[in-house]
């Protein structure tokens, strides 16, 4: 066992040891460095590579999970150079990894354009724990996920070398595209450092329709219109209970159109006409205020209330084909039998399921969803569970997964990289 004083010592011939501080109580390693530059990202991981030290990469650690033992280091880089380098008039820029979303997307949004992707939960998500997560949202519906907006990440690889993969231009198709292993890879193949996204100008206006339902299937018959329409849709999501402000027990959808002024007039129209076609129990246009508060909680930016759950809180996020998604759903015995809330992404096959519950009582239940999403060839995740649980994170192993694996041995050779903390153990 190497303790957090041992490890305190070695990096102080390296770092400065104001730049050395005790883990966050939910972060798994012995301790934290802030290293200032690359370079000292790359003397941390030749230091760790020689001594069979284990690191953490870390930004605002919103999708960290402990792997079975606590890791050694974790390296973070929110005290590094947070200057960005903005080309605006070609729709690029390159970040800091360390920066956070909201401080990017303010800065961003004083040159009328923006990184299209969702703001996670907390405001102290980074830019590199965005991508190395991969989180999306209802906007998602849009503009995908980070896949389809980084062209060039810069990382400390596992010889402690800075190197890149993409460019800084859109059209490019030289050689195999690494960003694409880096985006999800959750900190398993190396530090990241930089990343440089296209940019999408912010629309001059922006309207939401919020609808009510007294059914799952009333609310996809909505949906199941939009898509056959023109639509300059933004966002679209399925909500109910906690995802809902109010913790509302009907069901819900939130659509965000956007376009100029008048542009916006004949789509307001005729998603009118729509809502007016479906079993709606209600529907409105919501004021600025409002649809950005009904926003912040269906993407965790808010809670519903302030209560404090009593109970222990599960999130389960799942992956059908699209079309499996609203049968699988209905067929659940949940819908009836639990009070549980819903956050669906109609056109993505996306679904997740809010349970609160001691394990004992939602087993069963847990263990239905994997059973069935497996089936359906599909995939699932607990984005939230508690510490002690018997359950896997990533239940059900992607038919990639022996590929996997041998990237993580290629590009992590000594396993010093969060070893332990992805799906099956990567």
């Amino acid at each position: 066992m190497i303790s957090a004083d041992h490890l305190e010592r070695q990096l102080r011939t390296i770092i400065d040891g104001n730049r050395i501080l005790p883990p966050q109580p939910s972060i798994p390693v012995k301790i934290t460095v802030f290293p200032e530059n690359e370079q000292q990202i790359g003397e941390l991981v030749k230091w760790a590579t020689k001594d069979r030290i284990t690191l953490l990469p870390l930004g605002g650690g919103t999708y960290i999970f402990p792997g079975i033992e606590d890791l050694h280091v974790a390296i973070s880089l929110t005290k590094m150079n947070h200057k960005i380098e903005h080309v605006s008039e070609d729709l690029i820029a390159t970040v800091p990894a360390g920066m956070t979303f909201k401080e990017v997307q303010a800065d961003l949004s004083s040159h009328g354009q923006m990184i299209p992707l969702d703001q996670p939960g907390k405001h102290v998500s980074t830019i590199g724990g965005i991508v190395s997560a991969n989180v999306s949202g209802p906007s998602r519906h849009r503009y995908g996920t980070a896949r389809d907006w980084v062209i060039e990440t810069r990382l400390i690889n596992a010889d402690g070398e800075a190197v890149k993969s993409g460019a800084k231009v859109v059209k490019n198709v030289s050689g195999y595209d690494l960003n694409k292993l880096y985006i999800g890879a959750r900190g398993t193949l190396g530090i990241l450092t930089h990343i440089s996204f296209k940019l999408a100008p912010i629309p001059e206006s922006t309207v939401t329709f919020r609808s009510c339902y007294n059914s799952l299937t009333d609310a996809y018959a909505l949906t199941h219109l939009i898509r056959r329409e023109y639509l300059d849709i933004e966002k679209m999501v399925i909500i109910k209970g906690k995802w809902t402000p109010g913790k509302a027990k009907h069901w819900w959808v939130l659509i965000e159109i956007s376009g100029s002024e008048n542009g916006l007039k004949p789509q307001i129209e005729h998603l009118s006409k729509l809502h007016d076609q479906v079993e709606v129990r209600r529907w409105n246009i919501t004021s600025k205020e409002d649809s950005q508060h009904f926003w912040n909680v269906a993407c965790n930016r808010e809670k519903s209330d302030d209560s404090v759950p009593k109970e222990d809180i599960w999130e389960v996020r799942m992956v059908l084909p699209k079309r499996e998604l609203l049968p699988f759903l209905v067929d659940l015995s949940i819908l009836g039998e639990m009070d549980a809330s819903f956050n669906i992404l109609p056109t993505s096959g996306i679904c997740t399921i809010g349970i609160a519950g001691k394990e004992s009582t939602v087993t069963d239940t847990l263990n239905s969803i994997i059973k069935e999403v497996k089936v359906k060839k599909g995939w699932v995740e607990f984005v939230k569970m508690p510490p002690d649980s018997n359950f896997e994170r990533w239940p059900i192993l992607p038919p990639s997964f022996p590929w996997m694996q041998k990237i993580k041995r290629e590009f992590d050779p000594n396993n010093i990289f969060a070893p332990g903390t992805f799906i099956g153990g990567i």
